[in-house]
């Protein structure tokens, strides 16, 4: 699917604002609705893993580790089909999975780009991660869609959401809000009931959620949350490249790929202090036998939870929770 197979976004004159949310999300839908068959193909099949997973998880937990990595690796390859399969019109189930691996490399080394970007961005008081994550958020669309790789599709990217960026924020801060309030009421329809009498009986032991409600769960997941989120991202990254029809000079791309080398830089350097420390900390306290004090110096303790911090607000590893 190219840029001007959306006849409600990208086929009209030329525009400087992005479609309203609303108008995204209807078109979303009406792609869903028209394409199910295909999404439905290509997503069931981790759906169908992650359910095995939640039958052996209770019947056979020695094999819930491997399982569990070739379900990884069959959701990425999967994500990765969803792409090829929105942005290519006329894609077939085996076409986008035979998209998806043919781009696995490039999309792991993007991925990886991303990783370190954005978490160099992060270790500069978490703001400039949050930037990062929006202004390189259509990494894998220019991949797919535009063959470019690696850092020249983050620069390509950061050049279509520059001037945009609290535009594209609003915009996916919308979806999360809506698939949040859907996601809230399938548990509240499944499990309120049982969730509020544990509460006013006082019990102390975990929820168990029930089989059909993990089933319901993952089926939301895998065959709507995700395929959703990706299609209407690409409505975004769809719009942005017709307000942009000019490709960046060759000036301007350069300047955009050294900003991210360096941020790229302060994330391999961050991670690389991380692993030092860890390892001091491992030998001086671990190795030699002796507790950890409770009197570390605060500006230490402080030091540590922001490194801390900081990978937890990754927003490629928000990804990963997310995809699984």
């Amino acid at each position: 699917m190219n840029a001007t197979a959306n006849p409600s976004i990208t086929q009209t004159p030329p525009q400087y604002f992005l479609p309203p949310a609303s108008k995204l999300f209807a078109w979303a839908l009406s792609y869903y609705r028209s394409h199910f068959s295909l999404i439905f193909g290509v997503s069931i099949i981790p759906f169908l893993l992650d359910a095995v997973q939640v039958f052996v998880s209770k019947n056979a937990p020695l094999l819930l580790i491997p399982l569990a990595i070739i379900a990884s690796i069959v959701a990425f390859i999967s994500r990765l089909a969803l792409f090829g399969a929105v942005v290519e019109e006329g894609q077939t189930v085996n076409g986008a999975y035979k998209k998806g691996i043919d781009l696995l490399i490039p999309s792991i080394w993007i991925s990886a780009l991303f990783t370190l970007t954005t978490l160099g961005g992060t270790f500069l008081l978490l703001i400039p991660g949050l930037l990062l994550s929006i202004w390189l958020s259509f990494s894998l669309y220019i991949l797919f869609a535009e063959n470019r790789r690696g850092i020249s599709a983050m620069a390509r990217s950061w050049y279509y959401v520059k001037g945009y960026w609290l535009s594209v924020f609003w915009r996916f801060l919308f979806l999360g809000i809506i698939l949040l309030i859907v996601s809230l009421t399938i548990a509240f329809a499944t499990i309120g009931t049982t969730f509020f009498s544990a509460i006013k009986s006082g019990a102390t032991k975990e929820l168990q959620l029930p089989l059909s409600t993990q089933l319901i769960d993952l089926f939301f997941t895998n065959l709507i949350a995700i395929p959703f989120s990706i299609i209407y991202s690409f409505g975004i990254y769809s719009a942005l490249r017709q307000i942009k029809k000019e490709v960046p000079a060759e000036a301007d791309e350069q300047k955009l790929q050294k900003n991210i080398s360096i941020f790229m830089v302060v994330g391999i350097i961050g991670l690389i202090a991380i692993i030092v420390f860890a390892g001091f900390l491992l030998v001086k306290f671990y190795l030699r036998s002796s507790p950890l004090p409770l009197n570390i110096p605060i500006s230490l303790r402080i030091l540590v939870s922001s490194m801390l911090a900081s990978m937890t607000f990754s927003p490629f590893l928000d990804f990963l929770a997310f995809v699984r």
